[in-house]
C-alpha cells in the first residue's frame, strides 16, 4: 500500500478506474492516507452512484451500492460490506480499525465481498455507525442514502441518520407512534416504504410519513386505520397501499376531496389493493360522479412511474374518469373487488376527450 500511494497522481488515478466499488472502499480502510487519496482522485467517479443501501436487522448490516449506469431491475448492485455472526469455524480473519472501532474482518473470496464479524448483538449499533459514517465521508453528501431496517423485536434500536432521503422498514409488533418519532427525527423523505405486521395505535395529524413524496405502504395483519390515516392526510406525489380489506367509503371520500380540490393538490398516483374482495363495487360507482370515454374507442392506458424505481412500475387500462372542478383536469380511475388505480392527467377534459375519445 505504501509503494503504490508514492505513485505519481496520474498514475494512481488510472489504476483506481480500473477498481469497482468493492475494491475501492476495501481500499480506503487500509489507512487515512488511502482514505484520502481515493476521495480526493475519485470524486468524479463518485458523482456516478445513484444510491447506497443500508439494509440493517437484528443479526445483519448489509452495504450495496447502485451506480446510475445501473438497471437495479437485474441487481446490478456492488455490495460492498456486511457484518454477520461470528461462526466457529472461521478461525482467520483480520482486524481494521474504522471510526475508533475495531472490527473483525474477512474477505468471502467466491464474491470477493467483505465481511466484518460481531460476538455479540450490542455491537451492531456502533457497527453501523461507524461503517454509516466512513461511507458517507468517503462518497459525500451529492450520493443519496437509504436506509432499511427490519424493526422485529420491542428493543431493536432505529438508527437515525440526517442524509437519509429513503427509508424502507420492516416492522412488526410495535406502536406506530415509534414510527412517527422515527420520522420526525430525519428529513423530508423522499420515499417510504413500510412493511407492518400486528401494528397499534394510529398517526399523529402531523406525521412526517404524510410528507414523503412517494410512499408504499404493506399491511395485512393490523387495523386497516393506519393506512386509512395516510390515505386521508398524504401530501405527496405518489401511494401505493396494499392491505387485509378496503373500506369503499374511505375511497368515495378520497375522490371527492380530490374533485373539489380540497385536498390532494399535489398527488399524481394512487394505488390501492386489498386481499379480501368486496361485492358493493355498484354503491361505489354511483355515489360520484364518474364519467366514462367513448366506448367505440381503445381506453386510455395510464402508466405509473415510480420515482424510487425509475422505471414504469405498473400499468392500467380503463374509460372511466372524474374531474377536478378547480382547473378541469382529469384522473383516471380503475375499480375492481380488490383494487381501486387513480391516476391524473395532466389534460383538461376538454384535452383529454379530444385525445381518446375522438
Amino acid at each position: 500500500i505504501i509503494k503504490l500511494l508514492k505513485l505519481p497522481l496520474v498514475v494512481l488515478r488510472e489504476i483506481f478506474s480500473y477498481m469497482n466499488y468493492r475494491e475501492v472502499f476495501q481500499f480506503s480502510l487500509c489507512s487515512k492516507q488511502s482514505f484520502y487519496r481515493i476521495k480526493s482522485l475519485q470524486l468524479v467517479r463518485f458523482s456516478n452512484i445513484k444510491f447506497v443501501d443500508f439494509f440493517y436487522s437484528p443479526k445483519e448490516i448489509s452495504v450495496t451500492i447502485m451506480p446510475k449506469n445501473g438497471d437495479h431491475r437485474f441487481l446490478d448492485w456492488e455490495h460492498i460490506i456486511s457484518v454477520i455472526p461470528k461462526e466457529s469455524e472461521w478461525k482467520k480473519f483480520v482486524q481494521i480499525e474504522i471510526g475508533g472501532k475495531m472490527l473483525k474482518v474477512r474477505r468471502q473470496t467466491a464474491e470477493d465481498k467483505l465481511v466484518a464479524l460481531y460476538d455479540c448483538k450490542s455491537q451492531m449499533v456502533p457497527f453501523l455507525n461507524v461503517i454509516y459514517t466512513h461511507v458517507y465521508n468517503l462518497f459525500g453528501n451529492d450520493v443519496e442514502y437509504r436506509m432499511l431496517p427490519a424493526l422485529c423485536n420491542e428493543d431493536q434500536p432505529k438508527p437515525i441518520y440526517e442524509n437519509i432521503k429513503l427509508s424502507r422498514i420492516w416492522v412488526w409488533n410495535r406502536d406506530v407512534r415509534e414510527i412517527d418519532e422515527h420520522f420526525s427525527s430525519l428529513p423530508k423523505q423522499k420515499f417510504i416504504e413500510l412493511h407492518m405486521g400486528t401494528m397499534t395505535g394510529r398517526l399523529r395529524e402531523d406525521s412526517k410519513i404524510f410528507e414523503s413524496e412517494v410512499v408504499d405502504v404493506k399491511d395485512v395483519e393490523s387495523p386497516i386505520a393506519i393506512v386509512i390515516d395516510v390515505l386521508r392526510h398524504f401530501n405527496g406525489q405518489q401511494a401505493t397501499f396494499y392491505t387485509e380489506y378496503t373500506d369503499f367509503p374511505e375511497i368515495l371520500q378520497f375522490m371527492n376531496g380530490w374533485k373539489s380540490n380540497q385536498s390532494y393538490q399535489n398527488l399524481m398516483t394512487l394505488e390501492y389493493s386489498w386481499k379480501k374482495p368486496v361485492s358493493d363495487l355498484n354503491a361505489l360507482m354511483e355515489s360520484t360522479e364518474i364519467k366514462h370515454t367513448n366506448s367505440q374507442m381503445d381506453p386510455p392506458v395510464y402508466k405509473v412511474y415510480f420515482n424510487e424505481r425509475d422505471v414504469i412500475s405498473r400499468e392500467f387500462r380503463s374509460r372511466s374518469y372524474i374531474v377536478r372542478e378547480f382547473d378541469r383536469k382529469v384522473a383516471s380511475l380503475y375499480i375492481s373487488n380488490k383494487r381501486f388505480s387513480f391516476g391524473v392527467w395532466n389534460m383538461t377534459e376538454e384535452e383529454f376527450l379530444d385525445k381518446y375519445s375522438g
